[in-house]
């Protein structure tokens, strides 16, 4: 992200040590977080108000970007109509108890999605979408083909994890659509 220009953020919403790693199942860190979200967007907007403070950011000109779980994160955050030009939801979590609203989201959304996810089925999406149109937001949904879930690689273990996978094509085309959305909704 530096080297194209931006300033970045990582937010670590499980905290100070907290990285599960096989045999232990990311559910344990991360289910709490699909269970309750309204305590995830708490979180995610704690982190971007932490962001928005730091002087290398211009509050009024970010955007979010999160992969899986942070897909998910994301999404929940212009759900929230969080103050952001735009989101990019990488192999995200489509789904939500909290609904948008009409009018609620302000920022653009970019969802990529593998064609071939068994964690976020093509139900999801059409869901995702319908949900999109209800709250008359601005939304773009790009699937690839024969991708999985984790097609960028995080959170793929080889054959412990076979619903997910790095699908190299996927990742690149995905990494240039995250950079062209970008330069569209940071202007």
């Amino acid at each position: 992200m530096a080297e194209l220009g931006y300033a970045a953020f990582v937010a670590d919403l499980f905290g100070s040590g907290v990285r599960p790693a096989p045999p232990e199942s990311p559910m344990t860190v991360v289910g709490p977080f699909l269970n309750d979200r309204l305590r995830f967007r708490r979180r995610l907007s704690a982190g971007l108000r932490a962001f928005q403070q730091r002087p290398e950011c211009n509050a009024d000109r970010v955007a979010a970007i999160g992969y899986c779980i942070g897909g998910c994160g994301v999404l929940e955050l212009a759900r929230a109509g969080g103050p952001l030009r735009g989101v990019v939801s990488l192999h995200g979590i489509l789904t939500t108890p909290m609904a948008a609203q009409p009018k609620t989201v302000v920022s653009k959304i970019l969802v990529l999605h593998g064609d071939a996810d068994p964690v976020v089925p093509l139900e999801s999406v059409i869901g995702f979408r319908e949900e999109m149109r209800h709250a008359r937001a601005n939304w773009q949904i790009n699937i690839y083909s024969d991708a999985k879930h984790s097609f960028t690689g995080e959170g793929a273990f080889g054959e412990r994890t076979p619903e997910a996978g790095l699908h190299r094509q996927t990742e690149s085309r995905s990494w240039e659509m995250t950079v062209e959305f970008l330069r569209e909704v940071i202007k």
